[in-house]
């Protein structure tokens, strides 16, 4: 194994003691430091390299399925690291994530969940059990299509907007709806509840379509994480028809 990159000029040598075949003190004591840190930056590149082909060559629901684990029709299964009745956890092509657990990652995560094991193990079994050579650039397998990738996530992203938009509509409903008649009413809790809850709404609303990818992304993430985002569409559900009722009166 070639290692390159050392500096050697950092420690001061006698340069007439090298060409002579004899190392200083100096000399050894940067080879004995900087050797061993080559050597570890070395197998941390090596095994990037090998989660990167990894994750690229393997999805998160064919290792699944390879497993054993049943994925129906629309990505949902039962989760494998607790205890299950119903469908809670969700896979996508590059990650996974339960509505239960909370245990989320991409298809190494899941491997080494599934069988107690180290990152760097779990892709191991992974390769072998895929016969994919380890040692493969992951620039030299084959990618899942950019395209499709984005469409996946814009769609998750817009889901949540629209989830979003409706919430956000009826709870100016509910603010016009409960709005005090005359200044010396009491404020009715329900519009005390909407004003409070607007102006997050309308600002996660406004996140879901920043130019920035990342921005969006984490937005989508901390509305799906821990059941925000359900919770949200059955508010939605329970109270469309007494808005939708309302409206129609006042058009009326």
């Amino acid at each position: 194994m070639k290692l390159t990159g050392c500096c050697l000029s950092a420690a001061p040598m006698n340069i007439a003691d090298i060409k002579h075949g004899k190392p200083t003190d100096n000399l050894k004591t940067h080879l004995q430091q900087s050797i061993p840190t080559k050597l570890a930056e070395y197998k941390e590149v090596k095994h990037t390299r090998i989660f990167d082909t990894l994750k690229t060559r393997v999805t998160v629901p064919q290792a699944a399925a390879y497993y054993g684990v049943r994925i129906g029709q629309n990505g949902m299964c039962r989760c494998p690291f607790h205890s299950d009745k119903t469908p809670s956890m969700k896979i996508n092509k590059t990650y996974f994530y339960c509505f239960g657990c909370h245990f989320t990652g991409d298809v190494i995560d899941f491997t080494a969940r599934l069988f107690n094991l180290s990152p760097l193990d779990a892709a191991r079994k992974l390769a072998t059990d895929f016969g994919i050579d380890p040692n493969t650039p992951a620039s030299a397998a084959v990618a899942l299509p950019r395209i499709r990738q984005e469409e996946s996530l814009r769609e998750r992203e817009g889901h949540c907007a629209s989830v979003l938009i409706e919430y956000e509509r009826l709870l100016k409903n509910r603010q016009q709806r409960f709005a005090p008649v005359h200044p010396s009413e009491e404020w009715n809790d329900r519009l005390v509840s909407a004003s409070h809850a607007l102006p997050q709404v309308s600002y996660m609303i406004g996140c879901l379509y920043d130019a920035d990818s990342v921005i969006r992304k984490d937005t989508a993430d901390s509305l799906l994480c821990d059941d925000t985002l359900r919770s949200i569409e059955r508010w939605n559900a329970a109270h469309k028809e007494e808005v939708d009722a309302h409206d129609e009166a006042l058009a009326a």
